[in-house]
């Protein structure tokens, strides 16, 4: 995976679930944005599961997954949002 920041080069997929050269972004609890952006996320993906359920459009398989990832990122912002310290992104 590409990270925007050759800083996090390290934090790499043992794997190989990622391609290498996919870019990749990565948000910290202690950035005051991730809240905000993670559950951006999680609303749009709802809404596109919904989609998908709606227009049958995915097979059960692919609808488990994504609903899979919607509650492993729900369960996870609380602790994002519990994250004691706050400071902005530094380059």
């Amino acid at each position: 995976m590409i990270h925007a920041d050759s800083r996090f080069n390290r934090i790499q997929d043992p794997d190989n679930k990622i391609p290498q050269d996919e870019p990749a972004f990565l948000l910290l609890a202690r950035d005051p944005i991730a809240v905000e952006a993670v559950a951006f996320w999680l609303k749009r993906n709802r809404v596109e599961l919904a989609k998908a359920k709606k227009g049958k459009t995915s097979t059960p398989e692919q609808l488990a997954k994504r609903q899979k990832a919607i509650d492993l990122v729900a369960a996870h912002i609380h602790r994002m949002a519990d994250w004691p310290t706050r400071h902005p992104a530094d380059a």
